[in-house]
């Protein structure tokens, strides 16, 4: 990570972390058999935003992973499940 302006920047030469809930959230989706525009549609979270998740480039609050949990017929609990099995 670089800082520009106090901001910071991912460096173009080093890969993203994998963020284990973001795989988590894309499994879930991947289980109910949706695409990112009908899991937008179900849940209220916009597309670019589900594809920004996905790819570890924004994070959720736990509202928002409410919703998308019960748009993939799943609880937030399975979610973190999920999530913390990836993690180990």
């Amino acid at each position: 990570m670089t800082t520009r302006g106090g901001n910071m920047t991912s460096s173009p030469h080093r890969p993203a972390r994998t963020d284990p809930l973001a795989a988590a959230l894309t499994a879930a989706r991947h289980a109910a058999g949706l695409t990112q525009q009908q899991l937008a549609d179900r849940s209220g979270i916009s597309r670019p935003t589900i594809a920004r998740v996905e790819t570890g480039r924004a994070s959720l609050g736990s509202a928002r992973i409410w919703d998308w949990a019960a748009a993939c017929g799943t609880t937030p609990a399975d979610v973190f499940a999920d999530a913390q099995g990836k993690n180990q």
